[in-house]
């Protein structure tokens, strides 16, 4: 069912706009995708009063316009009221009446048949706020997307006529913006297009393809909920994808005599963190947000049975919820006996309660991996383990859960069993873990027998 046409919200600072998009015949004539006004107020009844008024002389400015395209260079469009006045009297409507007058400033505003994209962004962003689905830094990312796409594409476009061609654009728009630039004062009030030229101009470098690729998932998750809620007639974000030059960067696992050299250099180090990280995530598959995420209450025993758990649940220090890279991430892992032998539990007896990992603070972003993976990075790099730039390889903290992998194969964990533990999911079929969902308690005897099948040989430089 069409919408009616109404005031436009500013989801940031609430005044309300008119804004309307320029019929693509008359694009040429009035220079302009979208006529976008502000209505200087943030009042909704007083909005919808003066949206009536400045709606009404933009129809008359494009009929006009179909009428006689010359006189478009005659046309001003500052004052609406005043324009639309003297419009009519242009048009020889000497014999309209006061009467009618006031009809036509008081008109209930046409009908239009979509909803903009400037309206699809401006719902889908109050739809998550109202939820809390993002933390205040991918908000003011997910904003600047939006901001850039809105920008790019006008505001006033309908979303359902946005090509396949028009997304791949705009992906390799995001490709050539410069690293960081979210937090350069300068590129604030800058558009897309001026934000690059300043970066080729400058070559300052550029934003990685995976960066570009998260980027522009913000603008897949919002045509997607615009589909759902039947605003868009399909989703045309499907199989666009970031093009990546080269060879992509592989993840490698550890070897045994490198884990060996990072057992033996945090075998004595002061923090817990330091100590602990490489030692949980080698042996469980963890991934580092979701340990440093760890409070001692999280720290479990089921029928004599220690575990991890692994939750959404509120961090306190935060007041938001944990960070999980996916619902499949929601999951109980069993301590192994490499662990229980070195005294993790009586490390996490010390601790008593709050954060089991205090040591580490968030970051900007509001993670708490992002500064401990830059000192475990520097490390490893101190250590000689990071790979020759030429081969194209990556060895990091998260190379620890591909080592775990490597692990569960080497030592016939089933794949099920290491989906479970890893918080991996499969994208062929569900597995045991899928079907019972969250709860699988009735699986951690048996997923603990799996995860002691794996066998260290680090002796008094790592868990003994």
């Amino acid at each position: 069912m069409p919408s009616i046409a109404s005031p436009y919200k500013h989801p940031i600072h609430g005044t309300y706009y008119l804004r309307v998009a320029v019929p693509q015949t008359l694009r040429n004539s009035l220079r302009k995708t979208m006529i976008k006004k502000s209505l200087g107020t943030k009042d909704h009844w007083l909005a919808k009063q003066r949206f009536t008024v400045a709606y009404a002389e933009v129809m008359t400015l494009f009929n006009q316009l179909r009428t006689d395209p010359k006189d478009s260079q005659a046309i001003k469009i500052d004052s609406p009221m005043d324009w639309l006045m003297g419009s009519i009297e242009r048009t020889g409507s000497d014999c309209m009446s006061p009467s009618d007058r006031l009809v036509v400033q008081q008109a209930v505003a046409p009908p239009e048949t979509f909803k903009t994209l400037g309206e699809v962004v401006s719902n889908y962003v109050l739809h998550k706020q109202r939820r809390k689905d993002w933390q205040p830094t991918t908000e003011k990312d997910v904003l600047n997307i939006y901001s850039l796409l809105t920008d790019e594409l006008g505001e006033g476009m309908n979303p359902s006529g946005i090509t396949r061609e028009q997304f791949r654009s705009f992906i390799e728009l995001l490709t050539k913006l410069p690293a960081y630039y979210t937090n350069n004062k300068r590129f604030a009030k800058c558009s897309l297009q001026k934000v690059i030229a300043i970066a080729e101009k400058e070559s300052l470098k550029r934003i990685t393809a995976s960066t570009a690729r998260k980027k522009f998932s913000f603008v897949k998750a919002l045509i997607k909920f615009a589909v759902q809620e039947e605003w868009i007639d399909k989703d045309r974000t499907k199989g666009v994808q970031v093009k990546t030059e080269g060879t992509v960067a592989v993840r490698k696992p550890y070897t045994e005599e490198e884990i060996k050299v990072v057992m033996k250099a945090t075998c004595h180090k002061k923090r817990p963190s330091d100590y602990w990280l490489p030692r949980i995530a080698i042996t469980t598959g963890m991934r580092a947000n979701e340990i440093l995420q760890l409070l001692v209450k999280d720290i479990r025993c089921h029928e004599g049975l220690w575990y991890f758990d692994i939750n959404e649940e509120i961090d306190p220090h935060t007041g938001h919820k944990k960070k999980l890279k996916t619902t499949n991430s929601i999951r109980k892992i069993p301590i192994p006996n490499a662990l229980l032998k070195s005294g993790f539990l009586d490390f996490v007896q010390e601790v008593e309660q709050g954060r089991l990992f205090p040591c580490v603070t968030r970051s900007h972003d509001g993670r708490y991996s992002y500064i401990y993976s830059k000192r475990f990075n520097w490390m490893i790099s101190q250590l000689g383990l990071k790979p020759d730039p030429s081969l194209n390889q990556l060895k990091d903290f998260h190379s620890f859960r591909h080592t775990f992998r490597a692990n569960c194969r080497e030592y016939g964990v089933s794949n099920e069993d290491a989906n479970l533990l890893g918080g991996w999911s499969s994208n062929l079929d569900s597995t045991t873990g899928d079907r019972y969902g969250r709860e699988f308690s009735l699986f951690m005897s048996k997923l603990k027998a799996s995860l002691d099948k794996i066998q260290y040989s680090w002796g008094e430089v790592g868990l003994e």
